[in-house]
């Protein structure tokens, strides 16, 4: 699934890149051997358990590796709400993080892992990470419509989770349905090859794999949800996500989930197609609505984000 993306995703200046270990996995050692790398490096984390208080920040000034699970596993938890990992995406250099258990609940604005950049940045990468906590979790957080690829990770969390947040270009930019896109372009947030699960034997409505919003542009392919949802906002009044292309997903609803909707598609344009919904253990029958719903923002009509509108398509 990657060979068409990892080339974008290639570290500049491999030649002389070096590898930065970490003490521990605390939050000021790995901040240390963050700060103390250099464009092209790898910052590695040994194994170990860490509560985070603040943010380590991986600044747009470097493209670095971040590579846990050197030695065994680290799990990161958060020590409070602002423990999470910050990358800020630089200009011509990918950032990776790879490796790491995060148990943290997250926020709807940073959760475990945010990712910022712009349209114009450089690529980065989340991949092969474990996301878990019992309760109601936002793990990754993408912001400024840049590429992002999130891959093989395994994020498993409770009832009205909204595992990953993709905010565009925020909730006072609409220049995401001014611009215009290039369906089967890079310039996304690609969501591929992971499994999200709703981890609970009760039936609950609203789990989320992915949350869209503002403007943004998502693909999400070949993923596994057990008991969870694609939801692609369109609250009236606020700025509908703008783009979505949904394929070759599978949808799996375990006996006793009450499932209500595999996609909720509130606003913009896209494609939704190939997915399946088995019957076969571990799977059951889906016991709520419809495959798909399709919804209007309901402030008039024509309403400004609703499906069909933006750019070449008003």
């Amino acid at each position: 699934m990657l060979k068409y993306l990892l080339t974008f995703f290639l570290l500049s200046s491999l030649a002389q890149a070096s590898t930065i270990a970490a003490a521990t996995c605390s939050q000021a050692d790995a901040q240390t051997a963050v700060t103390a790398s250099a464009t092209g490096d790898t910052v590695t984390v040994p194994t170990g358990s860490c509560a985070w208080s603040s943010p380590v920040v991986i600044p747009n000034t470097k493209g670095i590796v971040f590579q846990c699970g050197i030695g065994g596993v680290t799990t990161i938890s958060q020590g409070s709400a602002s423990g999470y990992l910050q990358v800020n995406q630089n200009a011509t250099a990918s950032t990776r993080v790879t490796g790491c258990t995060f148990t943290g609940g997250g926020s709807s604005s940073n959760g475990d892992v945010a990712v910022i950049g712009s349209p114009t940045s450089a690529g980065a990468r989340i991949d092969n990470n474990v996301f878990t906590n019992a309760s109601g979790a936002v793990f990754v957080v993408t912001s400024g419509n840049a590429t992002v690829l999130i891959d093989h990770n395994t994020m498993t969390g409770g009832a009205a989770s909204e595992m990953i947040h993709n905010l565009g270009l925020g909730a006072a930019d609409a220049s995401g349905w001014t611009n215009d896109v290039t369906p089967g372009g890079a310039n996304m947030v690609f969501i591929e090859d992971n499994v999200f699960t709703f981890n609970a034997s009760t039936a609950f409505f609203g789990t989320s794999a992915v949350q869209s919003y503002y403007g943004a542009r998502t693909v999400f392919r070949h993923n596994t949800l057990n008991n969870a949802q694609v939801d692609q906002h369109g609250t009236p009044g606020n700025i509908g996500a703008r783009w979505w292309e949904i394929y070759s997903n599978v949808f799996c609803t375990y006996p006793g989930i009450n499932q209500s909707n595999y996609g909720d598609l509130r606003a913009g344009s896209g494609v939704f197609y190939n997915n399946t919904a088995p019957t076969t253990t571990p799977c059951g029958t889906n016991a709520g609505g419809g495959f798909v719903t399709l919804h209007e923002e309901d402030s008039g009509y024509p309403a400004l984000y609703q499906i069909g509108r933006g750019i070449s398509q008003i």
